[in-house]
């Protein structure tokens, strides 16, 4: 009898800590509907709070923006920021559905919709989607037998239909420099590998090359693509360290095409070979 194995070898995801959004779950859901005028005015939001709005049209103000939205937009509220929002037309209905969230890295996960204290409205890529969504977690919250795999399951696929929707937040330039960079920076590394180059970054977040490259030498003094070969680095070495796996299967898990070019970036970044660097760390 014969036995075949598998000799491509384990594909690896280097995490120096747990991920970041294992420190952020869902607090609160609720449902709102009613017909004519609507007015909240908040000095201090209780939470880091979604809202979609289902029906109505609205004005909300934060941070000294004034944006009107409609049936299909969703808007942040964070702690320590004045929000107000307004339904105006006295004969015709209003809805909308809310989440709010809890845990030390809140802030930075509702950062993945494209939103921030300066940048407090998006537009989602898929409306049905995240208007079906959105009254998925309020109905599924509401039952005994939840599941906090569930929840976390519709919020990444509530995510999903948000993801590239935003351009860099509205602010000073600094301002927007640095909400970019996170931004930037959380695609990188939450990419299998540092599978992505530079160019997808940018189009991901909506911006050119050249305006991520201003962004990352004013937060950072480096360039993207420096930020992205530490971070490759980071992960070749683990792969290099800890397996056997062939130079060829690590150059590809790590975005590297043709793997004289990957041996070629390697003796640049650290003055030896990859196999060299091995033997010396094994």
């Amino acid at each position: 009898m014969r036995h075949t194995t598998n000799q491509d070898g384990p594909h690896f995801w280097l995490l120096d800590k747990p991920p970041y959004y294992s420190n952020v779950w869902l607090f609160k859901t609720h449902h709102f509907a009613d017909v004519g005028f609507y007015c909240s005015r908040q000095s201090d939001p209780s939470g880091i709070t979604l809202r979609i709005i289902v029906d109505g049209a609205w004005r909300v103000a934060m941070n000294g923006q004034e944006v009107e939205l409609g049936p299909g937009d969703i808007f942040l509220a964070m702690p320590g920021e004045y929000i107000e929002f307004e339904h105006a037309e006295p004969d015709t209905s209003w809805e909308w559905y809310e989440l709010q969230f809890n845990g030390t890295e809140a802030e930075r996960f509702v950062g993945e919709f494209g939103l921030s204290r300066t940048h407090f409205a998006v537009r989602p890529r898929q409306v049905r989607s995240a208007l079906r969504l959105f009254k998925q977690l309020y109905l599924y919250t509401g039952r005994e037998d939840r599941r906090m795999v569930v929840v976390m399951a519709l919020l990444f696929r509530l995510l999903n239909t948000c993801v590239g929707t935003a351009g860099p937040p509205a602010g000073n330039p600094r301002t927007r420099a640095e909400n970019l960079v996170k931004q930037a920076i959380t695609l990188m590394e939450t990419e299998p590998g540092g599978a992505l180059n530079v160019k997808e970054v940018a189009l991901r977040l909506g911006v050119d090359r050249t305006t991520l490259g201003r962004a990352f030498k004013l937060q950072t003094g480096r360039t993207p693509h420096q930020f992205l070969d530490q971070f490759r680095l980071i992960v070749v070495h683990e792969l290099l360290s800890s397996t056997a796996l062939p130079l060829t299967t690590i150059a590809a898990s790590t975005g590297f095409r043709d793997v004289k070019y990957f041996i070629g970036w390697f003796r640049r970044q650290d003055g030896v070979t990859p196999g060299t660097w091995r033997r010396q760390h094994r």
